[in-house]
């Protein structure tokens, strides 16, 4: 299990400590079961988490009222959801677990409070910042401007053990194919033709 103050160490391995010192207070540890799901409601503008054990789903609800994965997200992660100005408005997406889950959960005010206050902390978050908005960017191009097979080649070469923690239907969702697609890329027959 990776936990926060690991994350911290690979970032600046010697300011590690007085890092988890200052960051530590700002939140707490809650832990998950696998299935529970905290609806749009509870995903209140301006929380930010860091899973550290387990898997979770970035979920909505389309049109048609089906579950559209966003993303699937395993340990050493950061969730969070932030949007337009107004902070305190409740996301449009679901968070569920699919295994039993420990995640640190804290306000991302009380972040930034620290960032401003802390060089060290603020270039941290920056860093983590610009990770995921690589990561989003990425996932957009790939959904974007890449074929069914080259999203599940895409899956299988970054995150193989998705295939084995999370339901296929999921992670269909999360490569915006039909599960029969997928089955059909898993068995071979696509790539064949």
């Amino acid at each position: 299990m990776r936990r926060l103050k690991d994350f911290f160490k690979d970032l600046e391995p010697h300011k590690a400590q007085n890092i988890m010192e200052l960051v530590v207070p700002l939140g707490e540890m809650i832990r998950y079961e696998s299935g529970t799901i905290l609806e749009d409601n509870q995903l209140r503008n301006g929380r930010i988490m860091f899973l550290e054990k387990g898997l979770a789903r970035l979920f909505h609800y389309n049109e048609k009222g089906e579950e559209i994965t966003a993303w699937l997200i395993p340990e050493a992660n950061f969730i969070s959801y932030l949007d337009l100005p107004n902070r305190s408005t409740f996301s449009h997406y679901s968070l569920g677990f699919l295994e039993d889950s420990v995640v640190y959960s804290m306000s991302w005010e009380k972040m930034m409070d620290l960032a401003g206050s802390n060089p060290t902390v603020g270039k941290h978050l920056l860093g983590v910042s610009l990770q995921y908005v690589l990561f989003w960017q990425q996932r957009a191009f790939l959904l974007q401007f890449h074929t069914a097979e080259e999203r599940y080649d895409w899956l299988m070469e970054t995150q193989p053990d998705l295939f084995l923690r999370a339901p296929l239907q999921y992670i269909a969702s999360y490569l915006n194919m039909r599960p029969a697609t997928l089955s059909r890329l898993r068995s071979g027959s696509m790539k064949k033709s």
